[in-house]
C-alpha cells in the first residue's frame, strides 16, 4: 500500500501525522486513498535534549544527522512491524 500513496502538497483540509510508530499505524490504517505522501527535508533541523550525570542536567542542542534519520525510521518501522505492517519506503515522508 505504502508505494500507491499519491504525492500532495500540505492543505488546511489534510492533518499531518506525527513522525513515530504510531502516527505511520494511522497512516496505514487511513489506507491509501486519505493518505499523500509531501517531500521533506531533514536541512537544518536540530535535536535538543539533555545530558544528566553527577553534576546535574546539561542542555544541549545539535544538527540532526543522517544517523538519527536511520534511527527513527527504525524505529517506525519496528512499531508497524510488531502491528504485522510492512515498513515504509525509506527516503519518502508519509
Amino acid at each position: 500500500m505504502w508505494s500507491e500513496v499519491q504525492d500532495g502538497e500540505p492543505s488546511a483540509s489534510w492533518v499531518e501525522l506525527p513522525e513515530n510508530g504510531w502516527g505511520a499505524l494511522m497512516g496505514w490504517a487511513a489506507g491509501r486513498d486519505n493518505l499523500r505522501r509531501c517531500p521533506s527535508s531533514d536541512a537544518g533541523r536540530m535535536v535538543t535534549g539533555y545530558i544528566e550525570d553527577a553534576k546535574g542536567r546539561t542542555p544541549f542542542e545539535e544538527p540532526f544527522t543522517a544517523a538519527d534519520r536511520e534511527a527513527v525510521d527504525d524505529d517506525i518501522d519496528t512499531y508497524l512491524g510488531d502491528a504485522g505492517v510492512p515498513p515504509r519506503p525509506r527516503g519518502l515522508s508519509g
